[in-house]
């Protein structure tokens, strides 16, 4: 599992969040100094401001965040 990344480091990589979106985002594990949870860095509209929302899309404030790890391997 990879470790706690700081937003004073650096920011998740952003991808679209469908085909031909205009926006765009990466969903990753937060921590906002009291709790973990799944969120999301996204771009706003027309690409003029960056964000962190949790889970239930409320702006957050993060200190760390951490990329989710790899789904299961499936198994016959």
């Amino acid at each position: 599992m990879s470790e706690w990344i700081s937003v004073e480091d650096r920011f998740p990589e952003l991808r679209e969040v469908y085909k031909g979106s205009p926006l765009e985002s990466c969903t990753v594990l937060i921590f906002t100094g009291n709790w973990v949870t799944i969120g999301s860095y996204k771009e706003t509209y027309k690409k003029r401001h960056r964000r962190w929302i949790d889970s239930t899309q409320r702006g957050v404030n993060v200190t760390h965040w951490m990329p989710l790890p790899d789904p299961p391997e499936r198994t016959k």
